[in-house]
């Protein structure tokens, strides 16, 4: 019995309480806040639509006389996804505090990231990338909100590092998605 209880006690010391985050948002008054949302809703054309059953015809066409049938049935359902699917866009609440930022109720101190960018479009979008080992962003959509003062804010807290526009996002745009 000694034993057991003497390897508990160790495994106790070593095992460190897991880390509070120092923004609490029940306490600290957010700098800014608003609700944005995610994407911007775009209106697609007859044209899209037809030049979009084009190219999914041919494709499929090609797929099905080179007896691919998992690539076939791949862009059936793509296509079949692009076409039904009304996507409207989730409205997230967020805000910048002193400490840290809230997105959809995700809480994340300033001190978990590495830095922050802005891209501006239809819906401008900050991009935090946070620290660790896994290179992680958080996206923080602003169409309601003023962007140049919540950009001049958080220099002062993270540096400024142009990333640009990823990959998802300009296929996203470019698709109307």
């Amino acid at each position: 019995m000694a034993k057991e209880d003497s390897k508990k006690e160790k495994a106790e010391k070593k095992a460190p309480a897991p880390a509070k985050p120092s923004l609490d948002t029940k306490v600290d008054k957010p700098v800014f806040n608003w609700k944005s949302a995610d994407f911007a809703s775009q209106e697609r054309s007859p044209l899209w639509y037809l030049v979009t059953t084009i190219i999914a015809i041919a494709l499929g066409a090609l797929l099905y006389f080179q007896t691919m049938w998992t690539g076939m049935v791949l862009v059936l359902v793509a296509y079949l996804y692009l076409f039904l699917t009304g996507l409207k866009p989730r409205i997230l609440e967020c805000a910048v505090y002193e400490k840290g930022i809230v997105v959809d109720n995700r809480v994340v101190d300033f001190q978990e990231m590495k830095d922050f960018w802005l891209i501006d479009g239809l819906v401008p979008k900050f991009y935090f990338t946070l620290s660790g080992k896994v290179a992680n962003q958080i996206m923080m959509p602003a169409k309601n909100a003023d962007v140049e003062k919540i950009r001049e804010f958080l220099a002062n807290h993270l540096p400024e590092e142009s990333h640009g526009e990823g990959l998802t996002d300009r296929i996203n745009r470019w698709i109307k998605f």
